[in-house]
């Protein structure tokens, strides 16, 4: 289980998320090296028309195979091959793997059995290259048939206009939390304060929330964001608790293929990508005629 936090605006979306797998048994999982907290839940993708982020909560496992889901969710987006294909194109069979494979999926029984992949992001009218019209977007797909889509309406004043959506464990932040949440964005909090300290308050929500009796060990203090602009600037961290944040950004499926394990910093300009990093693996498409 996990907490993950997107909020948007007109022209930037935020996602956060801990870090946090648990077994079956409610005892927190610890990968090869021993270390608890340093599971990966986010994702950055790019489509011919849009730019969004992924995280998701639920099962760790995932498939026939039993695959790492995030792993299993690269695997799969990779496999839809988005360089020639619209947003609409990519995620419509993209929920319909979820679905297929939690199903496939041994191991899990009951309310264990379930999985909530969140896209949050921006979508693009390319007709008019010079000005594309654009609209933030956040969408739930839940391993069942019926999948929860949040469209962003930015409504006005565009100055103000905001949408917080908490998935995962979420009985661990309480009314509380989330009155002070919403207190500050209908302030201008997200648009008027720089990334930097939108980034910190989410992280310190999901800490509070994890040092809560309600999270039942389920919801870690380290943490991943990505920051998403209009104009297609990414930038994710890794938010190790009691110390500095560090550019870090482990998967990446854009239109150039698929790298793992990267750390740098990502400016893309629909279509373009700059970026640094020390990738483990490096998929390139195949672009089909």
């Amino acid at each position: 289980m996990t907490l993950i936090i997107s909020a948007l605006t007109f022209d930037k979306a935020f996602q956060v998320s801990d870090r946090r797998l648990t077994n079956r048994d409610g005892s927190i999982y610890s990968d090869h090296s021993n270390k608890p907290d340093k599971s990966n839940k986010s994702i950055f993708v790019q489509t011919m028309d849009t730019v969004f982020s992924i995280a998701y909560t639920g099962m760790a496992k995932l498939g026939s195979k039993s695959e790492d889901t995030d792993k299993w969710i690269v695997n799969c987006l990779t496999k839809l091959n988005p360089i020639d294909k619209t947003f609409q194109n990519i995620v419509e069979p993209f929920h319909e793997e979820i679905i297929n494979s939690v199903q496939k999926t041994a191991g899990y029984e009951g309310p264990l059995k379930k999985l909530t992949v969140v896209l949050a992001g921006f979508t693009y009218d390319l007709s008019s290259p010079e000005q594309p019209l654009y609209e933030p977007f956040i969408i739930n797909l839940n391993s069942t048939p019926s999948h929860n889509v949040l469209l962003f309406d930015v409504g006005e004043p565009k100055d103000k206009a905001y949408r917080i959506v908490y998935n995962g464990w979420v009985q661990a932040i309480d009314g509380t939390y989330r009155k002070r949440a919403r207190k500050l964005a209908k302030s201008g909090f997200f648009h008027k304060k720089p990334d930097r300290e939108i980034v910190n308050m989410l992280t310190t929500l999901i800490r509070a929330a994890a040092k809560d009796e309600k999270a039942k060990n389920r919801i870690g203090t380290n943490c991943m964001s990505i920051v998403l602009h209009k104009n297609g600037h990414v930038e994710s961290k890794y938010h190790p608790e009691n110390s500095s944040p560090e550019l870090f950004a482990p998967h990446h499926i854009n239109l150039a293929g698929t790298v793992t394990d990267v750390q740098g910093m990502i400016r893309s300009d629909h279509g373009k990508i700059e970026f640094t990093y020390q990738p483990s693996e490096h998929i390139p498409y195949t672009k089909k005629e």
